[in-house]
């Protein structure tokens, strides 16, 4: 049987069990379970009716009932150990019990630590049988040790691969908010922006129109004053101021019917022209740079009347002029290039032979479509070549 903690002595006495004694013969026969001396485990002991707590099962060979609260089961060895150092049976009992320990040294030190509890000899609370029947379970062998060390690293590695497919999760969501909210900014800013330059617009057209109004206002005060100096009224008569309004009716017709009358031819088998009319240029040209030189002056020169067309003088090109003669006349088909873009052969006043492009002939798609051609052969080195 197991050691029993020190209850009184005439109860022990009437339950008809020994009184516990601190001898450590008499303890013997409380470990007549345990194995012999030297065997792989110790005779484990319990409290009062060491063992009697199982042996309700034993008898009978009914099934234990988890639930059941029972003394603590200690190490009977440990306790008689204890008891020879001198100490109360009950007091190395509750020790044992109580100091979490399974060493002797523990539970004297745990003695040694709670030796002023008033309840330091009472017995230690009762406890389950399933937790001691959990806590009495046999150690793994060296294969189940090892095939739980792995079920445990398995278990490990699973946990970390989910928490790190969380973070790339989350990191992939930040990723998108932070997208969406740079596309937003972005957004913004354009629409504040688009907003600033139609003030700035609206700003510039009106300092526009108060320059003409006020250019207006100086025309007719020079004409008042020349009409004075003439020795004439400074404001103009009705019939002047007729003639004027039907000189003026007369203009926007003109201007009407050339709109009407002009037709813009659709570009598209001009610009094959064109590009075959490129292609053959840079055929019929072994320096680059001259073919270089004469498709940048060409690009100039369309560029000039497409930013202003208005301008007369970006509209006439004299084929006279030293440098329009070293780089476009010079190289093959480059006078046709703008001749085909729009411009048209004549001579000017002194016989000097000229490009001239009438203001409703421009035509802007042609001009625009013949830069690209430019270009293209400029940047792209197989022009050409096929």
């Amino acid at each position: 049987r197991g050691a029993d903690p020190p209850h009184s002595a005439h109860r022990m006495s009437e339950e008809g069990a020994a009184a516990p004694s601190a001898a450590p013969a008499e303890a013997e026969p409380m470990d007549q379970d345990a194995p012999a001396e030297g065997s792989d485990a110790h005779a484990d002991a319990s409290g009062p009716g060491a063992g009697g707590s199982a042996s309700a099962g034993d008898g009978g060979g009914d099934a234990l009932d988890p639930e059941e609260m029972i003394d603590p089961i200690v190490d009977g060895a440990k306790l008689v150990e204890i008891e020879e150092m001198g100490f109360p049976r009950a007091r190395a009992y509750r020790a044992l019990a109580l100091s979490g320990t399974t060493t002797v040294e523990g539970a004297v030190n745990w003695i040694i630590e709670h030796s002023e509890d008033a309840d330091i000899d009472e017995p230690p609370p009762k406890v389950r049988r399933g937790d001691v029947e959990k806590a009495k379970k046999p150690k793994m062998s060296k294969e189940e040790a090892k095939a739980h060390a792995k079920t445990m690293v398995e278990d490990a590695r699973i946990r970390r691969e989910k928490e790190e497919r969380e973070a790339n999760k989350a990191r992939a969501i930040a990723m998108r908010e932070g997208g969406k909210e740079m596309a937003r900014a972005k957004r913004e800013l354009d629409e504040a922006e688009r907003k600033r330059s139609l003030i700035e617009r609206q700003r510039a057209k009106e300092e526009e129109e108060r320059a003409r109004e006020k250019i207006r206002k100086k025309i007719a005060q020079d004409k008042a004053e020349r009409r004075v100096a003439m020795g004439l009224p400074a404001e103009l008569t009705p019939e002047e101021l007729e003639k004027e309004r039907q000189e003026e009716r007369r203009k926007a017709e003109e201007k009407a019917k050339q709109r009407a009358a002009f037709v813009p031819v659709k570009p598209a088998q001009r610009l094959i022209e064109l590009r075959e009319l490129a292609r053959a240029m840079k055929k019929s040209t072994p320096d680059e740079a001259a073919f270089k030189t004469c498709c940048n002056t060409l690009l100039k020169l369309l560029g000039n009347v497409a930013r202003s067309p208005e301008e007369d003088k970006f509209r006439v090109v004299k084929l006279g002029n030293a440098a329009i003669q070293k780089r476009i006349v010079a190289v093959t088909n480059g006078v046709e290039f703008l001749v085909g873009s729009g411009f048209e052969r004549g001579a000017d006043e002194g016989g000097e032979e000229v490009l001239t492009m009438e203001r409703q002939a421009i035509n802007m798609e042609l001009i625009n479509g013949a830069g690209e051609i430019l270009q293209n052969a400029l940047t792209n080195p197989m022009f050409g070549v096929l």
